[in-house]
C-alpha cells in the first residue's frame, strides 16, 4: 500500500485540458512542497482571455457583455472579436487606467497566448453616421466649421461634431450623407471662394477582393 501510495505519486494530473507551454524542472529532479518549483505551465488555448486598459475617463462607459475588437501584430488583416467578461474594480494607481478581461474564442487556434495588439471596447453604434477627416474640420471663435463644395463654390457652415476617434470626426449636426468636403486647402478659402474641387481616386483597403 505504502509503495502504491509513493507510485500514484509520480504522476501529477492537470485541473485543465490544455498544452504545455512551458517545462521548469528535468526528469529525474527532487520535486516537494518544501521547493516550491513550478514544474510545468499548462495552457489552455481554445478559450483565451485579453486584458483592454480602459482610461479613466471612459470607466463609467464600460459594462459586461459589450463587444469588444482587437487587432493583433501577428494577425494584421484580421479582426479578433470577443465580449467583456469581468471589469477590475479599481485602476491603476501609475496610469489611471482600469482593466477589461475580454474573453476569445478560439476554436480555430489561430491565437497564442502572450500575443500583443489592441483593443477597442464598443460601447455604442451610430448606423449610417457622417465621418469626415479631423483635419477637415476648422476651430474658430469656440465654434467648428467645415467648407462644403456647392457647385463651383465653397460654403462655410458650422458643424456639431459628436464622436471623435482622433484621425476621424462624426458630424451630427451640419452636415448630410453625400455632401463634398473640402479637405486640403481650407485656410486659404473664405465663404463663398470659387473653387475647382479633384477629387482623389477611391483605394480599396488592404486585403480586399479585386
Amino acid at each position: 500500500a505504502a509503495l502504491a501510495t509513493r507510485l500514484g505519486e509520480t504522476k501529477i494530473t492537470s485541473p485543465m485540458d490544455g498544452f504545455v507551454t512551458a517545462r521548469k524542472l528535468d526528469p529525474g529532479a527532487l520535486v516537494g512542497t518544501s521547493t516550491g518549483a513550478t514544474i510545468v505551465t499548462v495552457a489552455r488555448i481554445d478559450l483565451l482571455k485579453a486584458f483592454v486598459s480602459v482610461t479613466e475617463r471612459d470607466v463609467s462607459l464600460v459594462k459586461l457583455g459589450q463587444k469588444a475588437v482587437l487587432s493583433l501584430d501577428a494577425l494584421p488583416s484580421r479582426k479578433v472579436e470577443g465580449s467583456v467578461v469581468r471589469i477590475a474594480p479599481s485602476l491603476d494607481p501609475g496610469t489611471r487606467t482600469l482593466d477589461a478581461e475580454v474573453r476569445l474564442d478560439n476554436r480555430e487556434g489561430l491565437l497564442r497566448p502572450g500575443m500583443f495588439g489592441r483593443g477597442a471596447i464598443v460601447i455604442d453604434t451610430h448606423p449610417n453616421a457622417v465621418v469626415v477627416p479631423a483635419s477637415a474640420v476648422l476651430v474658430s471663435s469656440g465654434k467648428r466649421w467645415v467648407f462644403v463644395v456647392d457647385g463651383d463654390v465653397a460654403r462655410r457652415r458650422e458643424v456639431t461634431v459628436g464622436v471623435d476617434e482622433g484621425d476621424s470626426l462624426e458630424l451630427v449636426k451640419g452636415v448630410v450623407a453625400g455632401e463634398s468636403i473640402v479637405t486640403q486647402g481650407m485656410d486659404n478659402l473664405s465663404d463663398g471662394t470659387a473653387v475647382r474641387p479633384t477629387r482623389a481616386p477611391v483605394v480599396p483597403p488592404s486585403g480586399a477582393a479585386k
